[in-house]
């Protein structure tokens, strides 16, 4: 494309020095030399992806200049249109024909060749448009691709980003919509003008709105329509606002003032439906990456060496990884053949005996019950009896004892049970190897006493022999002694 021998170097530079880790399933794979390619997040990325997908441009326009391909062209237009591109994505139009199908294959292995970029025609998808189901399905067949049909999703794979945005008391992870928010944030300007009427800002803003050439598009007039979007809702502004005498008061907080973050609720629970049940988060598991010292510890536990400097990595998404457990949305195996990915086995790998589900993993599988056996007898009491995850969940929330017995009950299940038992599942599925039942469960041990220790005021309570012995009689103590 032009570029210097020197420009080059420089760039190459920048990425051949350096070593790098990937997350897969939230697990790190052993570290790697870069010869090609960035690591995430690097500024760089974005500039030289679209330096290399610039090329495929460039490759289709070469080939319809040389009538090798044939795109497609709208009324009145001169211009033929072949591709078009969002990041990694892409959509090619071409004439319905075998000869534009084998050059459109040909420049494909070309751009993948020379930019070492794959391309991957299984996850692709061809849609005929004016021609045969028997003739699209051929072309498919031929494509090494999957038909599909109009309307079709585009940018990847559907996602149930409602489902995301809830509240957590209504089955989300409580991100919140950024509409809602928009619409809130402009309810503040709505509330300050009534509660303002004499403030210059409001001088300044209807002024401007009444002189400006737009129309119906002024400033003011844009935060004076927040109501008609409300209204479509079903939420009259004017029954949250209340006015006596010279005040007025937001009928949503007990102080009656107003506050974004109360509108914003209320439009989320009108808009994004609740869920069945609501989302279970464990606050003694931290939510943002961190470094914790857990001071020193040594000793031998039943044969395994704890070194005396131990410092815990709190991973971010344990508490994301318990909501996506509780609604089947790991990447099982048999998720993944759902959304059409290709798996050369659908046998669990930790005991290659039955087909891998969220369910047979964390429930029924040989290695998860011998994990649950150890458990139950470290705790006295562990739903081994139960197949599914959300049953077992259900059964530890249900437990009984106070909710300090069942908060460290929930530690175990949802940061290290379930989280440790699908780690060493990804380590034997990418390195081949993965922790005997004995040893997932002195890492649950070890795992959940290091985080408890940290972010609670019962941990100060804790020593790891009285919690190897039993951490359920340690709680109990604790609250024995606990100042009322």
């Amino acid at each position: 494309m032009g570029f210097g021998v020197k420009w080059r170097a420089w760039v190459r530079g920048t990425i051949s020095t350096a070593k790098c880790s990937v997350l897969v399933n939230g697990s790190p794979m052993k570290e790697l030399r870069m010869e090609k390619g960035l690591r995430q997040g690097d500024p760089l990325s974005p500039f030289l992806f679209i330096l290399a997908v610039e090329g495929l441009n460039v490759a289709f326009k070469e080939a319809q200049r040389k009538y090798l391909f044939k795109g497609v062209r709208l009324d009145n237009s001169v211009e033929e249109f072949s591709l078009l591109q969002f990041a990694d994505d892409a959509i090619i139009m071409g004439e319905w024909d075998p000869n534009n199908a084998r050059n459109l294959v040909r420049i494909l292995k070309c751009f993948e060749l020379c930019s070492g970029l794959k391309i991957n025609l299984s996850k692709s998808r061809l849609v005929g448009v004016s021609v045969s189901k028997e003739e699209s399905d051929r072309m498919a067949r031929w494509l090494k691709c999957k038909e599909e049909s109009l309307p079709f999703n585009y940018l990847g794979l559907q996602v149930a980003w409602h489902k995301v945005l809830r509240d957590k008391e209504n089955g989300g992870l409580g991100v919140g919509s950024l509409k809602a928010l928009n619409i809130a944030m402009l309810g503040k300007w709505w509330w300050r003008e009534r509660t303002e009427p004499n403030a210059k800002w409001k001088e300044v803003v209807t002024r401007c709105s009444q002189f400006n050439n737009r129309g119906n598009k002024g400033v003011w007039k844009g935060i004076q329509s927040i109501d008609n979007c409300l209204g479509e809702l079903g939420i009259n502004l004017n029954n949250l606002l209340q006015r006596k005498d010279n005040d007025w008061s937001w009928s949503l907080e007990p102080n009656n003032d107003f506050t974004v973050s109360s509108l914003r609720r209320l439009i989320d629970g009108i808009s994004l439906l609740p869920a069945e049940t609501k989302t279970f988060w464990v606050q003694w598991v931290p939510s943002k990456p961190m470094w914790q010292p857990c001071g020193s510890l040594c000793g031998i536990v039943t044969g395994y060496l704890l070194s005396s400097s131990i410092h815990t990595h709190v991973i971010n998404p344990v508490n994301i990884h318990l909501w996506r457990t509780l609604r089947d949305s790991l990447a099982t195996l048999d998720n993944l053949s759902k959304r059409g990915v290709s798996v050369p086995s659908d046998e669990c790998k930790l005991c290659n005996a039955k087909p891998e589900t969220l369910n047979h993993l964390f429930g029924e599988c040989s290695t998860t019950s011998i994990v649950s056996a150890h458990l139950s007898r470290w705790l006295e009491w562990w739903p081994v009896n139960e197949i599914t995850a959300s049953g077992i969940w259900t059964q530890i929330d249900a437990s009984t004892g106070n909710n300090i017995h069942r908060t460290v009950r929930r530690v175990i299940t949802a940061a290290f049970f379930f989280l440790v038992l699908w780690t060493q599942r990804n380590s034997k599925i990418f390195r081949g190897s993965s922790k005997n039942e004995r040893e997932m469960c002195e890492e649950i041990r070890f795992k959940a006493f290091d985080w408890i220790r940290c972010r609670s005021n019962f941990g100060k309570f804790l020593t790891w022999k009285n919690w190897y012995c039993n951490p359920i009689k340690v709680a109990s103590l604790y609250i024995a002694l606990a100042p009322h």
